[in-house]
């Protein structure tokens, strides 16, 4: 039975403040996860969210970094029809920090190697993303409300400004958020799935001027770490 300065506790209160020590613990961890999310939602609200979050998806895993992996989803199932569902994509795009930022960073190739590839042969070309990187595209405008929560007094940010597509990379050791337009977003996600520049633009007859744009613009990124051409 524990003891505290002599006094000895009986076992059901040990377990009750272990329990509790445990929820707190839990709960800093997803407030560390989702500071952006915590803070729109406020500390109150957060807490009330984390503490049903535990409930209904308790951890599976005694890595701390594990926990919080599903709460863009369980986001999700409260405010995804309603008007704060833009709050699920700030979610997903916070999570993908934290993902990232654990993965190893593959060494980039020079851009020049992408840019002397043949015209010819660019539509059999299947290039390999950096695996410290993740692709996340919102309706709302996710990056413009993470960047202002940066700041000790965000300005409010019109949700109805249009979506945002936001590459997430390690790079140098650090975590970059960076806008990509939707053509390079398309095709970043298309070849991260592995097809060919022909296989990405099927139905779709390829502007090469667009094309070496998009490539050029991953290649500056240092989003592609290898290549290969059928």
């Amino acid at each position: 039975m524990p003891a505290l300065n002599g006094a000895r506790f009986p076992t059901r209160v040990a377990i009750a403040v272990y329990q509790n020590n445990a929820r707190e613990t839990f709960r800093k961890t997803l407030a560390a996860g989702y500071p952006v999310v915590a803070r729109l939602v406020g500390e109150s609200c957060f807490r009330g969210l984390a503490s049903r979050f535990m409930r209904e998806r308790p951890s599976q895993s005694g890595d701390l970094q594990a926990f919080g992996r599903d709460f863009a989803e369980f986001l999700s199932s409260i405010y995804g029809k309603s008007e704060y569902r833009y709050l699920v994509d700030v979610a997903r795009l916070e999570w993908a920090q934290e993902e990232v930022l654990l993965l190893s960073e593959a060494t980039p190739v020079d851009a020049q190697s992408v840019a002397r590839i043949p015209e010819e042969r660019l539509e059999s070309l299947r290039l390999r993303l950096n695996p410290a990187s993740r692709l996340i595209a919102s309706r709302f405008p996710i990056l413009s409300i993470w960047r202002v929560n940066q700041h000790d007094e965000p300005e409010p940010v019109d949700l109805d400004a249009g979506g945002e597509s936001v590459l997430v990379a390690r790079q140098n050791q650090r975590v970059e958020l960076i806008a990509l337009d939707a053509a390079t977003f398309a095709l970043a996600v298309a070849l991260s799935e592995g097809q060919t520049i022909a296989e990405t633009f099927t139905g779709e007859s390829l502007d090469a001027a667009s094309l070496a744009t998009g490539l050029k613009t991953l290649a500056d990124l240092k989003l592609i770490c290898g290549f290969s051409v059928d």
